[in-house]
């Protein structure tokens, strides 16, 4: 999912993972994967000014990857992505300017 707003733009994925000892693992590994997902989207709009029109991407648009979990406690980052629970989701969109 991507959410567009002023020089934001979010890219959301959910996931979840159930409680056992692989979640860290995968939690890193879907980390690298949506990191990968916003460099070829951001390669995507760079070559493609009619996509960057309609979506009003800017040269200034700062892409925040962004995962969205379920068992998770805390908002954490991890190598410039948030991993946000999603009974934290909220919270984190309203106060997303002391987060990035």
């Amino acid at each position: 999912m991507l959410a567009i707003r002023d020089k934001t733009s979010l890219l959301i994925d959910c996931k979840q993972w159930g409680r056992g000892r692989y979640k860290r693992t995968g939690l890193k590994y879907s980390v690298k994967e949506q990191k990968e997902h916003a460099k070829q989207l951001k390669k995507f709009l760079k070559n493609n000014p009619i996509a960057q029109a309609k979506l009003k991407i800017k040269k200034t648009t700062k892409f925040i990857p962004l995962l969205v979990t379920w068992f998770e406690e805390e908002v954490l980052g991890h190598e410039n992505t948030f991993i946000v629970p999603v009974w934290k989701f909220n919270e984190f969109l309203l106060n997303i300017s002391e987060y990035i």
